[in-house]
């Protein structure tokens, strides 16, 4: 019974440090830069340029035990994905 639980318990649980994705932008005009900003998650390359001129750097943090606590696990969410995305230009 107890196991049950624990693996049902585990389907809601999601590796903080996988879960969010940080993102720099940065671009020579406005209009790139929120193009930018408005581009898809699932785009996981580490580095890449816009086709407008935006420089976009996409990646996970190394920890998350400062915001998620020490065992860097959130609950309550089946396949969390989180995007900070932080714009210059």
């Amino acid at each position: 019974m107890d196991g049950d639980m624990a693996a049902a318990a585990s389907q809601w649980a999601t590796d903080s440090n996988s879960a969010v994705y940080i993102q720099l932008i940065g671009g020579e005009t406005e209009s790139s830069v929120l193009k930018a900003l408005a581009g898809d998650l699932d785009r996981e390359d580490d580095d890449d340029d816009d086709e407008d001129g935006a420089d976009v750097i996409q990646f996970h943090p190394a920890f998350t035990y400062p915001i998620y606590g020490e065992h860097e696990r959130v609950f309550g969410y089946k396949g969390l994905r989180l995007k900070l995305s932080y714009a210059a230009g």
